[in-house]
């Protein structure tokens, strides 16, 4: 991360200390991971606006921190992605990063996990992605306020989509529905039961999504039934992150709760 001085890391020490707050006391007051805080202080991660404004709030810095936040400059690029706040209206958009192939997408899972303690997601059925982050999954729901709230396509006979994604992805209907079954199974084993939300629905999905407590993945779907790279984008705030919340709301809208 690059910052000019008496930037917003500066100011965030700053108010912090004169608060009298330990960095696992302004995580615990905002709601995030103490690592997390630490990462921000020491360089290792630029936040997103959500979080300035929280800090805001929480230090009563007046609106400091949120103008020390837009005064500053992203992180250079990674390996893997670029940075999407170096580009111009990319942080009104809320485009924070671009990722070539989702499989870029590992070494940023487990920042997103550790500041989350809500998390909505409406995929095909994740296999590979729910047993890698499995033990995440179960930590996010074990906590206090967590909650998974998960959507599916409905895998009953009389539901046309199962049918519409065996042919997209070349495989069997039977076989796309067991797939469907075993996420079921998967998830009704994952926390506390009243911090798991599972939903079906006949809608058809164009997209993953990966909905954190302050930032979201949003996955392409390829529709030539085809193996390749699949891209994704990382949103922060702003009006791709607002579209992804409403979208989400309104898919579950019209679908079925079963657990």
């Amino acid at each position: 991360m690059t910052e000019a001085p008496g930037g917003f890391v500066d100011e965030l020490r700053r108010w912090r200390d004169a608060r009298g707050m330990s960095q696992a006391r302004l995580a615990q007051q905002m709601k995030y991971d103490r690592s997390y805080i630490s990462k921000i202080e020491t360089g290792q991660e630029w936040p997103a606006l959500d979080f300035a404004r929280r800090a805001d709030e929480v230090l009563q810095a007046g609106g400091a921190l949120l103008y020390a936040y837009k005064q500053g400059h992203a992180g250079p690029q990674k390996d893997g992605h670029f940075d999407g706040a170096q580009l111009v209206g990319t942080r009104e958009s809320g485009m924070a990063k671009f990722y070539g192939d989702f499989v870029d997408i590992e070494a940023d899972w487990d920042a997103l996990f550790a500041v989350s303690s809500t998390l909505d997601l409406a995929i095909m059925y994740g296999s590979t992605w729910r047993n890698t982050h499995r033990k995440r999954l179960i930590t996010l729901a074990e906590r206090p306020d967590g909650r998974i709230r998960l959507v599916l396509p409905d895998p009953a006979p009389e539901s046309p989509v199962a049918d519409l994604y065996a042919h997209m992805l070349a495989t069997s209907p039977t076989e796309f529905r067991q797939k469907i079954t075993d996420a079921i199974s998967d998830f009704q084993s994952i926390g506390p039961r009243r911090h798991v939300e599972i939903y079906l629905t006949a809608r058809v999905f164009r997209h993953a999504v990966y909905l954190f407590t302050h930032q979201a993945v949003l996955a392409l779907y390829a529709l030539c039934g085809e193996r390749i790279s699949t891209p994704a984008v990382l949103a922060s705030d702003g009006e791709l992150l607002s579209f992804m919340r409403l979208d989400f709301d309104r898919l579950l809208d019209h679908s079925k709760r079963i657990l």
